[in-house]
């Protein structure tokens, strides 16, 4: 009997002492994954905008360039607003070709981060070029390149000389201009970034190919933001409607209901699977 309840009592201490060890991970997983802010510069306010088609049941959609023109321009409560676009690309000119995500971004995304090269600068608005689309993305001799801080070591030994080499993107030439921090995430994995180059398609309110970000004025709510996106929205379907702008092609506003929606960033990054870990 005294060893059984020996037995029983074992089993119950590493039974409580697995529950607690379990629960530690989850709530240090929970902690670092949903509580902890993100590695931005007053994170509460960065918001990812998308544009829906709900009669095709398309949520979370992406935008078009002139969306995301229009919406810069227009947008009262946003500080800044910035756009990318992503893709496979080949590295080459360092001491071994790399295969990766690069990233083709608009000049305003880092500072709305508040995120500070390693090395070198960020690219500025007059970096940004119209990009000829029989050329694809990198069109121009003089495009500037930012890599991420586990290439510049996996390709360039981590040399601080780095910054002004030539190498080439996809058999393009481009200059280093910077090497961001160790450990930072942009959205996706991706480990170089070059400017964003879509004038081209300016016209183009059917190719939803853009990723967008803004960062609120000091004040300004989510709330009153989203008030902002439809009344946007709306004045687009209007102004957009067929006869009053020949110009523009492929025009989602004809036949579709197509708002823009707001997401708060860590609400967006974290929002499935902050709800699957509090459900352990």
């Amino acid at each position: 009997m005294m060893t059984k309840s020996v037995g029983l009592t074992v089993v119950l201490a590493v039974t409580l002492a697995l529950g607690i060890g379990a629960s530690t991970t989850i709530f240090s997983v929970v902690n670092s994954v949903v509580l902890k802010p993100l590695p931005y510069e007053q994170p509460d306010r960065l918001v990812r905008v998308y544009t829906e088609f709900p009669s095709m049941d398309l949520k979370k959609f992406w935008m078009s360039p002139p969306e995301f023109d229009d919406l810069q321009k227009a947008c009262r409560s946003c500080e800044y607003v910035g756009a990318w676009a992503q893709g496979t690309a080949s590295l080459a000119g360092g001491d071994r070709p790399v295969r990766m995500q690069a990233a083709y971004v608009s000049w305003q995304v880092l500072p709305m981060l508040g995120v500070k090269p390693h090395l070198g600068r960020w690219f500025d608005k007059s970096e940004e070029r119209l990009m000829d689309p029989k050329l694809g993305a990198l069109a121009y001799e003089d495009t500037v390149i930012l890599i991420s801080y586990g290439v510049w070591q996996r390709a360039f030994g981590g040399d601080p000389s780095i910054i002004g080499r030539k190498i080439t993107l996809d058999a393009m030439p481009v200059t280093v201009i910077g090497v961001m921090p160790e450990g930072f995430d942009f959205f996706g994995g991706q480990e170089a970034w070059v400017p964003l180059n879509w004038d081209y398609q300016k016209f183009n309110r059917g190719g939803h190919s853009l990723s967008v970000i803004a960062r609120l004025k000091e004040g300004v709510g989510i709330e009153a933001f989203r008030d902002e996106l439809l009344a946007l929205s709306a004045g687009w379907m209007k102004s957009l409607a067929p006869g009053r702008h020949a110009i523009t092609v492929n025009n989602p506003y004809v036949q579709f209901s197509h708002p823009m929606i707001a997401v708060p960033l860590h609400e967006d990054l974290v929002g499935s699977m902050a709800t699957m870990l509090w459900l352990l």
